[in-house]
């Protein structure tokens, strides 16, 4: 049962940021990044901006319906590809007043977020849901796409990123100069289809409140 009271709190955090050599350009290309979230077509489903909270952390709170997929992929083509982040996303009540940034909001929402991010942090993991009524099933769907979008190689991730576009194997197999047949192998390894699938049930688990 959906609950209009209920927000959903992100936060985010740059793994082993002090140890870079590039610090400085990568936060640079990380504040960049969340207002190009904060500005695009993402906005109408966030509910307090995305900003930088404590060094390299940052958090977000957004509403039961924001397209989790979509925001991935916007934030990671922003950043380095050798930049990893950790993610720790939590549902719940917001016990404070909503205002246009995170900063000083507060409530079972940022409490579940927190809780979730430090569980990835200590297991390792790149993303963890805390607080929906289907937790089990929305961290076991994700991760399973996660260990197979993990193990893509360079030349499965050009042809999905190629494919993505037009969704035309042809298309895509004229601008790389190979046979239909062979983009449509390439997209069957890398079992594109299967998680596009898994995408499509982790947005429904993390709608369904």
């Amino acid at each position: 049962m959906q609950n209009s009271n209920k927000y959903i709190a992100i936060i985010g955090d740059l793994v082993n940021s002090r140890a870079m050599t590039n610090r400085n350009e990568v936060q640079n290309a990380l504040i960049n990044t969340l207002n190009t979230i904060n500005s695009s077509d993402l906005k109408q489903h966030i509910a307090a901006k995305f900003v930088i909270t404590l060094g390299d952390e940052f958090q977000g709170l957004v509403t039961r319906n924001f397209p989790l997929h979509p925001f991935l992929e916007l934030y990671h083509s922003g950043l380095p590809a050798n930049v990893a982040t950790r993610f720790g996303i939590g549902l719940g009540e917001l016990a404070t007043e909503l205002k246009s940034e995170t900063i000083g909001m507060d409530g079972p929402c940022f409490h579940n977020a927190r809780s979730a991010i430090t569980r990835a942090k200590n297991e390792n993991i790149n993303l963890i849901f805390q607080g929906f009524e289907m937790n089990t099933a929305l961290n076991a769907l994700y991760h399973n796409i996660n260990n197979i979008t993990q193990n893509w190689k360079a030349r499965q991730l050009q042809v999905i990123s190629l494919y993505k576009d037009t969704e035309d194997q042809t298309n895509v197999a004229k601008k790389m100069k190979i046979s239909r047949q062979a983009v449509h192998r390439i997209l069957k390894a890398a079992k594109y289809d299967l998680v596009q699938t898994g995408w499509d049930g982790v947005q429904e688990l993390f709608s369904f409140i």
